[in-house]
């Protein structure tokens, strides 16, 4: 019997792996750079089963042979290819229009927070260019993604629709499966999880010093986990907060606290009516910035009981009540 082999682009989908790796079969997990890598080895260790973890070579062009192999051998192995796709491949996706594997896509995210546009305007690129010459541009949608934090907006290539040898799931289904109820915690501890939003990065700075200095006033440990991926991390520290490694994913950390408290982390919705998001906050966001933020979040999490701070006041009312 084949076993599955699962492509992961992000910590995004550690949550559902972590509850039905076992289920789906997959014991091989191929990841798209070093640093997930070593994120997703702390997923074998946390689930204690033996999985093959490796990591794609380096550079477009062997990446791309290396998927071509990859998916030729699903397709003609009979092996399942599980993908979650929530950070657009184009050359991934046309490989899979194309040879036609039998398989899972479990999106862990929509689209939402990007703008739909017309694929002329994309900047050009020597991929944009064969997939015209081919015609193949057909099958891909445009998005724009706008700034996050002081990095550049973006462009991404998403495929329209996968064959229906891949079995696609809406989006939220991956979190509906993997969630578990979890018991309000009693520790008195508070984990931030940090990272680039739509906002500025000195804006996220100053109200993430000011949460610490108030919840240490109140007599609350803090610890702070940045963005897994290096180029989202928003590099807070604060000498009051341990700082708990950034590729450490925040779905396998020890739950003893609180609050959680981030910006628009998806990690922030595993952590129910305990966490808090601080996007009414940030003065650099627009109310229509704050309303995609919120459509993420509704999307990736259907029914979620994430909260929204307004202001440090409902903050410290909110450690009032949990130090009675």
């Amino acid at each position: 019997m084949t076993r599955p082999v699962s492509i992961v682009a992000s910590t995004l989908p550690i949550a559902f792996l972590a509850a039905r790796a076992e289920a789906l079969g997959v014991h091989r997990i191929v990841a798209t750079s070093a640093n997930l890598n070593r994120s997703y080895g702390y997923l074998a260790r946390k689930i204690g089963r033996e999985m093959e973890i490796e990591t794609t070579p380096p550079g477009f062009v062997r990446q791309s042979l290396y998927f071509a192999l990859l998916v030729a051998k699903c397709r003609f192995l009979g092996r399942r290819l599980v993908i979650f796709h929530e950070c657009c491949m184009p050359v991934l996706d046309l490989l899979i229009l194309l040879l036609r594997p039998k398989g899972d896509h479990f999106p862990q995210v929509s689209m939402l927070g990007s703008i739909p546009m017309d694929i002329s305007a994309a900047p050009k690129s020597k991929l944009l260019m064969l997939l015209r010459l081919c015609r193949l541009d057909r099958f891909f949608v445009l998005y724009y993604s706008p700034p996050v934090g002081d990095n550049p907006g973006e462009y991404s290539l998403s495929v329209k629709a996968y064959p229906r040898s891949i079995v696609s799931h809406p989006v939220g289904y991956a979190g509906e499966a993997s969630s578990a109820p979890r018991e309000t915690a009693k520790s008195p501890a508070i984990l931030l999880l940090t990272g680039k939003a739509h906002s500025r990065d000195e804006d996220q700075n100053a109200i993430f010093h000011e949460i610490v200095e108030l919840a240490v006033k109140r007599g609350f440990r803090c610890d702070v986990k940045d963005h897994p991926n290096p180029y989202f991390r928003l590099g807070f520290a604060s000498e009051a907060a341990r700082s708990i490694d950034p590729e450490m994913p925040s779905e396998l950390l020890d739950d003893d606290y609180a609050l959680v408290i981030g910006a628009s982390s998806t990690g922030l919705l595993r952590y129910g009516n305990r966490a808090f998001s601080i996007m009414e906050m940030l003065p650099s966001l627009s109310a229509d910035e704050i309303g995609l933020a919120k459509k993420h979040f509704d999307m990736a999490a259907p029914g979620h009981t994430l909260r929204y701070l307004e202001s440090l006041q409902q903050l410290e009312s909110i450690l009032e009540e949990l130090s009675l």
